[in-house]
């Protein structure tokens, strides 16, 4: 009896050690190389959003990601103004 309850707890302990080091270790690795990036290497890109016409504003995104890593590091979203140029003609 003795012997079958030690087999069985070394095998939830296997279990357990198994479980952990399949779900903890691409976690952590993923983890410190975010952490080892210094985000050196940018690179700024334009999302397509909506033109401006000339009854209303239109957007785009702006986003600044990590050539290195791949993070995105920032994301704003630009307004632009109505294009009235178009309809009206300046003296």
């Amino acid at each position: 009896m003795k012997e079958r309850t030690q087999r069985r707890w070394l095998a939830m302990l296997l279990c357990v050690i198994m479980l952990l080091t399949n779900v903890s270790l691409p976690a952590l690795a993923e983890e410190a190389e975010t952490l080892s990036c210094t985000h050196s290497s940018t690179v700024t890109r334009e999302e397509a959003g909506t033109a401006a016409t000339c009854t209303a504003d239109g957007s785009h995104t702006v986003i600044t990601v990590c050539e290195d890593c791949g993070e995105v590091l920032s994301r704003e979203t630009v307004t632009d103004k109505k294009n009235l140029s178009r309809h009206y003609k300046f003296l």
